[in-house]
C-alpha cells in the first residue's frame, strides 16, 4: 500500500517548473493534468488490487487453481475465472449433454424406455385428472430432472399413491417395489417389523394367497404370519415354561409339532438350541474386512440378524434358567 501511495504522489508532482500553479500546463490543477492524474490513480489502484499473490495450489484435474486475476490496465476484462475453473465435459452426465445437444425427436429415439414411461403416465394423468407437474409436459425437462432409467424393468412410480406426478413424489422403481406401494397393499406387523404381506410370505416360505386368506378371516397379524389359528389358542397350562410375551406362540408351535411326544421345557431347549446353531452358521456371512464399508442392504441385514440373535439368545437363557431350578 505504501508503494502505491508513493507512486501516486510521484505522478502528481513529477514536474519541477517554477511557474505559477495556474499558468503551468503540467500543473495539478489544469484540466489535462487532472485527467492524467486520474488515469494515473486508476492505474495505480489497479496495480494495488492485483498485487495479491495468486494461489497456485493444484486443483481437481492437476491444474493450478489461480482463481480470478486482475489485469492492471483493464480490470473488467480480466475479472474472469481461470480456464481450469470451468467444468470439464467429462463431469457432465451423458444424458445432460444429450438434452443440450439433441433435438427432442432425436432425444426420444435415444431414450425410448424413458419416453414411453413418461408418455404413458402423462396421458393417464390427463384421463384420470391426477395432478401432473406442468413443466414435465416437456420430455427434455422431465428427463433432466429425473434422469434415465437405472435398470431394465423400472418404470415411473409415485411415492405416495394418493398424490400426483409432481417433484418429490415420483421415482423410477421396479415392479416389485411398485407392487408393495399400491393402495391395496396389506401391511403386517410382527416382532416389531412392518412389512407388506407379500414380503412376509416370501420370508416365511408360504404362499401369498394363504396369508391373504388368513387376513380376510380377520386373523391377528402374528397368527397370519406364524400360521397358528386363533381358534387353537387354548388356555395355557399351569407352570408352562414359555416366555410370557411369546407364550401363545410357543404353545401353538408345541401343539403343532410335539404335543404328547416331548416335555414342553425340553421342546423349548431343543428349538432354541437348533435355531442358535443355525444363526451361528449364518454369522460368518456378516464378517467383513476392516477396510470394507457395508452397503445399506448389508447393514439392514446385519441389524435384522442381530435382533433375531438377541431374541433367541433370550429364549435360551430363559430355558436354561428353568432347567437349573
Amino acid at each position: 500500500m505504501a508503494q502505491s501511495i508513493t507512486a501516486v504522489q510521484t505522478l502528481r508532482n513529477n514536474h519541477n517548473c517554477e511557474s505559477k500553479e495556474g499558468d503551468c500546463g503540467k500543473s495539478a490543477n489544469s484540466s489535462a493534468a487532472r485527467k492524467s492524474n486520474a488515469r494515473d490513480v486508476e492505474r495505480s489502484d489497479s496495480y494495488r488490487v492485483s498485487s495479491k499473490k495468486p494461489d497456485f495450489s493444484l486443483g481437481r484435474r492437476g491444474a493450478p487453481e489461480i482463481g480470478i486475476l486482475l489485469n492492471p490496465i483493464s480490470p473488467k476484462i480480466a475479472d474472469r475465472p481461470y480456464p481450469s475453473a470451468i467444468a470439464s465435459k467429462d463431469s457432465v452426465p451423458q444424458y445432460i449433454r444429450d438434452i443440450d445437444s439433441l433435438k427432442e425427436s432425436k432425444l426420444k429415439q435415444a431414450y425410448p424406455k424413458e419416453h414411453t414411461s413418461w408418455r404413458n403416465r402423462r396421458d393417464y394423468a390427463k384421463k384420470t385428472g391426477i395432478p401432473f407437474y406442468p413443466p414435465w409436459n416437456s420430455f427434455p425437462v422431465f428427463l433432466r430432472e429425473l434422469g434415465p432409467i437405472p435398470a431394465d424393468g423400472y418404470t415411473l412410480d409415485k411415492l405416495n399413491p394418493e398424490g400426483g406426478y409432481t417433484p418429490g413424489n415420483v421415482r423410477w422403481a421396479s415392479k416389485e417395489t411398485q407392487t408393495h406401494n399400491r393402495r391395496n397393499t396389506v401391511w403386517l406387523i410382527h416382532e416389531g417389523q412392518k412389512l407388506p404381506l407379500a414380503v412376509w410370505a416370501s420370508r416365511t416360505n408360504q404362499a401369498e394367497s394363504t396369508l391373504r386368506w388368513r387376513h380376510d378371516q380377520n386373523w391377528p397379524h402374528e397368527n397370519i404370519i406364524t400360521g397358528i389359528s386363533p381358534a387353537k389358542n387354548r388356555p395355557l397350562p399351569f407352570g408352562h415354561p414359555w416366555p410370557i410375551r411369546y407364550a401363545q406362540q410357543w404353545e401353538g408351535y408345541f401343539q403343532r409339532d410335539a404335543a404328547g411326544r416331548i416335555d414342553r421345557l425340553d421342546y423349548l431347549i431343543l428349538q432354541t438350541s437348533k435355531h442358535l446353531k443355525s444363526l451361528s452358521e449364518r454369522a460368518d456371512s456378516f464378517c467383513y474386512p476392516a477396510d470394507y464399508s457395508p452397503t445399506k442392504e448389508e447393514e439392514m441385514a446385519l441389524e435384522k440378524f442381530n435382533r433375531e440373535y438377541d431374541l433367541w439368545s433370550g429364549f435360551w437363557r430363559h430355558a436354561q434358567g428353568l432347567r437349573a431350578r
